[in-house]
């Protein structure tokens, strides 16, 4: 499979394979030899299993600390000032926006707009740095909200500059001992959410310290509903357009098929990756839309996967790729997510010779979506 990147410059990824070959010559020793080997691995297998079971309880007791954080989280009104050793913090203000640009925009200037059927919770704080050293921009702020007290979602920070005429990147940005800076805190969350009475409540740690942000009191009983006509079903046959619904995981349909050389966003941006087939090759492309009916973020390479049978004999993997920039580029399925409620658009890539998208015989799709098994035929 090969990736184009639009007006920018290509790039080529080196797979290196090691291989290691080990010969034992002698009867008696090459037993001795394997025994050891074998207990020598036992052991690792334990100390690896101890790790593990060691990892795990930390993240656990961490996830608890957090939990119990959260529940006791001090409430932070607007305007408020906390005062700490190490920081000082105000809530400059809470807003809901589907597109959050700086207060006092420069002739150029960076902001954030959402995706297609996306808006932003922007929170801004006032933060000034009473510690000796600088500190990292990202490093301050991390949260979470809940929409209607169950469906949670993940933040990031931005920061202005250009004397709060632009914004910059928390990643690169330090800041010093006694400076005060403007951060924002991002939460993405669906239009449905956004427009609807359900409740929205934020918790946000600073620097270790949990503050509840009030944002919307709403109706915290409120649940949003899949689509009038999804067809419950956990298995069988599909077609184009269906809307499947899976309980509480998922709805998902067959948007379009396409046989091409070239698997282009629908609605390309300035900027944009594809997927060009090589020479005497195809692709058969799966679009599907995908909702995410969970209460919290599932991996987009996790949730779809499709094996192609061409005249019902010859078999043919799939990977996965996602849309983005409001259907106008492709990301990386592996290392994104699917927030709660979010409808976002896979796209199932199997690539074929081209003998096979040109023939008349067969082509069918087993498809695997969240765990259950469908089959979809494409001709």
């Amino acid at each position: 499979m090969k990736v184009n990147m639009m007006k920018r410059l290509s790039f080529l990824v080196l797979a290196v394979e090691l291989s290691l070959s080990v010969t034992a010559c002698g009867g008696s020793t090459a037993r001795a030899d394997v025994a050891g080997e074998s207990t020598s691995s036992s052991e690792k297998t334990e100390t690896a299993l101890s790790v593990e079971m060691k990892e795990a309880a930390e993240k656990t007791e961490a996830e608890n600390k957090r939990s119990a954080a959260e529940e006791n989280a001090a409430p932070l009104s607007a305007g408020e000032l906390v005062s700490t050793e190490d920081y000082e913090l105000t809530l400059e203000s809470v807003l809901i926006t589907g597109d959050v640009m700086p207060p006092k925009p420069a002739s150029y200037y960076q902001h954030y707009e959402a995706d297609q059927g996306k808006k932003f919770v922007d929170i801004c704080f006032a933060y000034k740095n009473l510690a000796a050293s600088a500190v990292g921009a990202d490093e301050i702020l991390t949260g979470s909200l809940l929409y209607c007290g169950r469906y949670k979602y993940r933040g990031s920070t931005a920061i202005e500059e250009m004397n709060r005429g632009s914004f910059g990147y928390a990643n690169i940005t330090s800041i010093d001992p006694l400076a005060a800076e403007y951060l924002h805190y991002l939460f993405e969350i669906p239009e449905s959410a956004a427009e609807s009475d359900g409740s929205l409540s934020a918790t946000i740690f600073v620097n270790g310290d949990a503050y509840a942000v009030p944002l919307r009191e709403g109706n915290p009983s409120y649940k949003e509903q899949p689509e009038g006509k999804a067809i419950l079903k956990d298995s069988g046959v599909i077609k184009t357009g269906d809307v499947i619904a899976i309980p509480d995981i998922c709805e998902f349909r067959i948007e379009s098929v396409n046989i091409t050389d070239d698997v282009t966003p629908p609605k390309p941006a300035d900027f944009y990756n594809h997927y060009e087939a090589e020479d005497g090759k195809t692709y058969v492309d799966l679009c599907i839309a995908y909702k995410n009916w969970k209460d919290s973020d599932m991996g987009a390479d996790d949730v779809i996967s499709g094996r192609l049978f061409y005249s019902e004999r010859y078999e043919y993997s799939g990977s996965v790729t996602i849309e983005e920039k409001s259907r106008g580029s492709f990301g990386y399925a592996n290392i994104t997510s699917i927030a709660p409620l979010m409808k976002e658009y896979l796209h199932l890539l199997f690539e074929v010779p081209d003998e096979v998208a040109g023939s008349s015989e067969s082509l069918r799709v087993n498809l695997t979506v969240s765990g259950k098994d469908y089959s979809y035929k494409v001709r």
